[in-house]
């Protein structure tokens, strides 16, 4: 428990902070694709049961993951080319996480691996000096997505 609340306290805190950003500004209007993309993103990283379901060495990483959530908010308005170009990058690799989601009845192990790594990605897209947790790259991406079943 002295390990886990520490964590916990952080996400929670930060998703707070997130949902005023994301949901109490005009950002939907201003910029309704990066909106919708945030929205889905948050939407798969915090949901009902997120806390009993989520392993404590991915829920380690939350904070980092939101906290890059929110510098590209807060860079979106400076240059929102350059985030929808780094959006476009991210696009085909969500879709087909959320199509196979959507065909699979099981959420295999693979999948799993192909999530985390695809929040990596985004850190390393939009928050760079964040660190990543591992190598990645659209190649990195691309391979572990082979691995994953067809429904």
């Amino acid at each position: 428990a002295s390990e886990t609340l520490p964590v916990l306290r952080e996400t929670l805190e930060r998703y707070q902070e997130l949902r005023r950003q994301l949901y109490g500004a005009d950002l939907q209007a201003l910029f309704p694709g990066a909106w919708e993309d945030l929205d889905g993103q948050l939407g798969y990283l915090v949901y009902p049961g997120f806390l009993t379901e989520v392993p404590l060495a991915r829920l380690r990483h939350y904070p980092r993951y939101l906290r890059a959530m929110q510098e590209r908010i807060e860079r979106l308005e400076l240059d929102p080319a350059a985030d929808a170009g780094r959006q476009d990058r991210v696009a085909g690799f969500w879709e087909g996480y959320l199509r196979r989601v959507a065909e699979l009845e099981d959420y295999p192990a693979e999948l799993d691996e192909f999530h985390w790594l695809l929040e990596e990605y985004r850190v390393s897209l939009f928050a760079q000096r964040l660190r990543t947790a591992s190598k990645v790259s659209a190649k990195r991406l691309a391979a572990a997505w082979q691995a994953v079943p067809e429904p």
